[in-house]
């Protein structure tokens, strides 16, 4: 039997950098709790879920399934049947962390928050990576990777520079989501010199996205997979998966 190639990720960056499109690089058939209409956009064979019904059964005619998340309770009850292993899903991406937060606030709490609410959104947010992580290491669930996207918050010295780009979670969530994933990555967009066959500059340039998970002070970003370059070109999760399994093939 072939090793399951397990993966999870949270994925965080500028707007347009194109983090929903790297999400939807991840194995089919792929869940996709979509908080801010980004699937709309998205190409591939979608079939919507809704959640007051069992999910559908794959039957090769679509390769992602969305969940138009309207309240909490669609996300209890895919965390629902995630858990109890009646799916067929590979991979289960949440699009976005940060809204999902938003959410709550609003419909839980009134948008009216106190200390032991702030300890209360922690706990959900994190509780539901926290079960997806478990799902995907977890030999008999179906899950192998795991996709949860946060947008960026930039925080500033004393002199108004910004020192430090970081996931935009609130509450001490923060600081436990790096600690829950393999992979906390930065997605940008940089424009560089293409260059010619011979190897040098053309004086054309050209447009690439890059994962970075190094431990540069400037970025949350980390890897706890060996070897994983700390900038990937062009990323998607297939060529990860790849060089994070590349020793053991």
């Amino acid at each position: 039997m072939e090793e399951q190639k397990v993966l999870t990720n949270v994925i965080y960056g500028p707007a347009g950098s194109g983090k929903s499109t790297f999400a939807n690089t991840a194995p089919g058939p792929r869940l996709y709790l979509d908080i801010e209409g980004a699937t709309r956009w998205l190409k591939g064979k979608k079939v919507k879920w809704n959640t007051n019904t069992p999910p559908p059964v794959f039957d090769g005619t679509w390769d992602m399934c969305v969940v138009n998340v309207q309240d909490i309770v669609d996300i209890d009850r895919v965390e629902k049947v995630l858990l109890s292993e009646q799916h067929s899903f590979k991979s289960v991406i949440v699009d976005s962390l940060s809204e999902t937060q938003a959410l709550i606030k609003t419909e839980q709490f009134g948008g009216v928050m106190d200390r032991n609410k702030w300890g209360e959104l922690t706990d959900r947010t994190v509780g539901l990576c926290r079960t997806l992580r478990n799902l995907a290491n977890r030999d008999s669930n179906p899950v192998e990777v795991v996709v949860v996207i946060a947008t960026t918050k930039s925080i500033k010295n004393s002199d108004g520079i910004v020192s430090e780009i970081i996931p935009s979670v609130q509450g001490s969530g923060q600081e436990q989501l790096p600690f829950l994933f393999d992979i906390t990555g930065y997605l940008y967009v940089d424009t560089v010199q293409q260059l010619g066959a011979d190897g040098l500059p053309t004086g054309q340039l050209e447009e690439h996205r890059y994962l970075y998970t190094g431990n540069a002070k400037m970025f949350k970003a980390k890897s706890r997979v060996p070897g994983l370059p700390e900038s990937i070109v062009d990323p998607t999760i297939p060529a990860v998966l790849d060089l994070a399994y590349a020793e053991n093939d």
